[in-house]
């Protein structure tokens, strides 16, 4: 492995060059000597004539940049003058370059830096406000094509550094947010979209006057796809601003990834989340108002390269999703848990499907063998906390398995106990011979028997109007009719559920009904796996994903 490259990245100087030299004088004088000061976001500023006279001196040589500096495109129609006219990048003063409209430049050490410049053109933008410079303040969807182009084909690997002024949207689901910035308008779904594709392992970004330095997050689906490395994304602050704790500059060592051995490229640090990033693409490919440089605005055209290789369809884009579905943090875990799908406790040759946010496995010492337990990838406890995304994936796998037990002439029961277990399971377990009504009434009538008081909860119905917030509670789930939802208070049975189905009116096996008692060993529980994850094939909709 070579040596680790330091690397120097700056928020927005907005014309306050000088502080901003000064300041990483500084700190080559502390730390020792920088490769490259990489700056994202917005760099001259409103370009007033202060500006503009230490520009000049660091034009004619009256000033020196302390560092080999590269710098994006401007932010706003003001700035386009300081450009020079250069289209495609190019020094604009001694040790100061721009790195151009879109590309990915590579250092002589093979560290590979992609880059996007400008903002995404909206509609109450003018779209003459460039006029007829040839640099311009927007990134176009021929730019935006290029990035993603790149992310093709079965050997690209990434790059380790992307440079954006605009934020990514959304990245703050699964994790912190944050604070000081109206969430609801920042970031830019473009981005986000192009983040995901280039699967950076930093991502530097601006505008929001914030600093954020986000949990990393991993770019392969857990057991579909290779383990890859993980991205980090920053947004960094404004130079201007007075608050030490937002920081404007951020120093990193960086070993390129060409360079890095494969496990030492591929760790997952503990606290890694999924990807918060989804693919946008538009239907409208090829439609839209003509953007700067005679070309669509970008937000008109999207395209997923990985679709296009595989010859993919768009899969399950109604599936009930929405198209903006809300995330929240999932709380971490307090120890190990064995049901995060990324942590090593997992077992992972019970696994028998995985979707975007969720995954079917079967349990350890199932009531019957086709007894499945459908889980969330990232740690949540319980359905109430479910984001929409994630919720809606879990209905999806629910009517897959009703359909394939309905094929096998079985009804199927789902329970769910919010009450001392960490990690949400819902648990699926079909009954051969007995309709739902019957279920319901065996339930109810066992329930008596310990003390517990059942609320019907109608299925259109959610569950929080039974259900306050952080309240503990059991909830079994039947194909047609009500819920039954029994909101916990102190005492209740941990194993009510195995008991009324292994009772002799339902499956009829009362030895089951402590998992403990019934565990298979490792060979009988990975064929069990393999033969479930065969029957259930034509049902599985991730087949398409």
């Amino acid at each position: 492995m070579s040596k680790p490259l330091r690397i120097l990245v700056a928020g927005d100087s907005d014309g306050c060059l000088e502080v901003l030299f000064n300041r990483v004088r500084s700190v080559v004088k502390k730390s020792g000597m920088f490769e490259k000061l990489l700056c994202v976001g917005s760099f001259f500023g409103d370009g007033n004539e202060s500006v503009k006279t230490y520009w000049k001196q660091l034009k004619d040589g009256e000033k020196e940049v302390p560092l080999p500096t590269y710098i994006l495109g401007p932010v706003t129609a003001n700035q386009v003058e300081f450009y020079d006219s250069n289209e495609d990048g190019g020094e604009l003063c001694p040790n100061l370059t721009y790195l151009g409209r879109r590309g990915v430049f590579t250092l002589t050490n093979g560290l590979q830096i992609a880059y996007l410049s400008g903002v995404c053109r909206n509609s109450t933008d003018s779209k003459t406000d460039d006029g007829d410079r040839k640099i311009s303040c927007h990134y176009s969807a021929s730019d935006v094509d290029y990035l993603l182009s790149l992310a093709t084909g079965k050997d690209y690997n990434g790059v380790d550094i992307f440079l954006s002024s605009e934020w990514p949207r959304n990245i703050w689901h699964y994790t912190t947010q944050p604070t000081g910035v109206d969430i609801e308008t920042l970031g830019s779904d473009t981005v986000a979209s192009i983040a995901r594709a280039l699967k950076p392992r930093y991502h530097f970004s601006a505008l929001a006057k914030i600093f954020y330095e986000r949990a990393p997050y991993r770019n392969h689906k857990i057991l579909r796809e290779s383990q890859t490395h993980v991205s980090r994304f920053l947004g960094l602050a404004n130079v201007s601003n007075s608050d030490k704790k937002q920081k404007y500059l951020y120093a990193f060592n960086i070993t390129p990834l060409n360079k890095m051995d494969r496990e030492s490229l591929i760790v997952q640090p503990a606290n890694t989340t999924e990807c918060p990033l989804k693919s946008v693409q538009s239907d409208n490919r090829s439609q839209g108002a003509t953007g700067s440089h005679g070309e669509e605005p970008a937000q008109q055209f999207f395209f997923n390269p990985k679709d296009v290789e595989r010859g993919q369809k768009r899969p399950f884009e109604n599936r009930g999703r929405g198209s903006h579905p809300k995330h929240h943090k999932p709380p971490g875990p307090h120890a190990p848990c064995w049901f995060c799908l990324g942590s090593p406790q997992v077992e992972k040759h019970l696994v028998v499907s995985v979707g975007d946010s969720c995954y079917m496995a079967l349990p350890k010492g199932g009531l019957v063998p086709e007894h499945i337990l459908i889980l969330p990838i990232g740690h949540f406890p319980s359905t109430l906390e479910l984001p929409e995304d994630v919720a809606a994936e879990t209905e999806t796998f629910k009517k897959c398995l009703r359909q394939y037990f309905h094929s096998k002439k079985k009804s199927c029961v789902i329970f769910e106990r919010n009450f001392r277990s960490p990690h949400l399971q819902l648990q699926v377990v079909p009954v051969s011979g007995a309709v739902s009504d019957d279920i319901r009434e065996e339930f109810k009538e066992s329930a008596v028997n310990v003390g517990i008081t059942f609320v019907e909860l109608e299925r259109d119905e959610p569950l929080s109007h039974i259900v306050a917030p952080k309240t503990p509670y059991f909830m079994i789930e039947f194909d047609s009719g009500p819920h039954l939802v029994h909101p916990i208070k102190g005492y209740f049975p941990l194993q009510f559920g195995r008991q009324v189905l292994a009772s002799p009116n339902l499956l009829n096996v009362p030895g089951r009904i402590d998992w403990k008692s019934c565990q298979a060993s490792k060979e009988s529980e990975t064929e069990m796996a393999t033969s479930f994850r065969r029957m259930f094939q034509p049902y599985d909709f991730t087949r398409e994903l």
